[in-house]
């Protein structure tokens, strides 16, 4: 005899059928790097009743530790920051991981903005934004991580390192320099080798794929 689904079960099954249909609505991890404690807790407040895990720390220095070190599925990250303002951490942080960042912060001129994208931000904010258009721009950026591939992870540097070997051969590093990428290195689905010379110009010959 087959057992009818009790009411429970039906709702946890549609909750997941929506889930799929609407990955923003997944719960997401999400790091806050902010040094104002109030505002940090009205954000992670925010986060929780939208059905988000969010931890907040409250100095650049532990951002970048906790950002580096374990999964995130996004983030948020201020600009003036005790010990190592948000763009070091931005940086820092982009050697190693391409997990998705907001930039939320008081600096709303251009300047800032183009620096904070342009050093590897998926999306910059001013403070001054409502509440409704921060969670609309975190649900964006996630439903976009949803349809990329996982790559926010503590081995992310494999990439960069990559993005280098692949720029060097291009003649756009310093070809006096040298520059070693580990044997087991992957970049692009591909096993890539690199070794450049002291004083050798990169050309193809110092590249082997396999």
């Amino acid at each position: 005899m087959i057992r009818e689904p009790t009411a429970r079960e039906q709702i946890a099954s549609a909750d997941k059928v929506v889930r799929r249909m609407n990955p923003s609505s997944v719960s997401a991890r999400i790091l806050l790097v902010e040094d104002d404690r109030k505002l940090a807790r009205l954000l992670v407040d925010l986060l929780l009743a939208h059905g988000h895990s969010a931890v907040a720390v409250h100095d650049g220095h532990t951002g970048i530790e906790r950002a580096r070190d374990e999964r995130w599925s996004l983030v948020i990250l201020d600009v003036m920051l005790p010990g190592l303002d948000g763009f070091d951490v931005l940086r820092r942080l982009r050697r190693v991981s391409q997990v998705p960042v907001l930039m939320l912060t008081a600096r709303g001129a251009d300047e800032d903005r183009v620096a904070g994208l342009d050093g590897g931000a998926d999306d910059y904010v001013a403070k001054t934004a409502s509440s409704r258009e921060l969670v609309a721009r975190i649900g964006a950026l996630l439903r976009r991580a949803a349809l990329a591939p996982a790559a926010a992870g503590p081995h992310d540097q494999r990439a960069v390192l990559g993005k280098q070997a692949l720029a060097a051969a291009n003649g756009m590093l310093d070809q006096r320099r040298s520059l070693e990428v580990p044997e087991d290195f992957c970049a692009s689905g591909d096993v890539l080798r690199f070794k450049a010379a002291v004083r050798d110009p990169v050309t193809h010959s110092n590249i082997s794929l396999c």
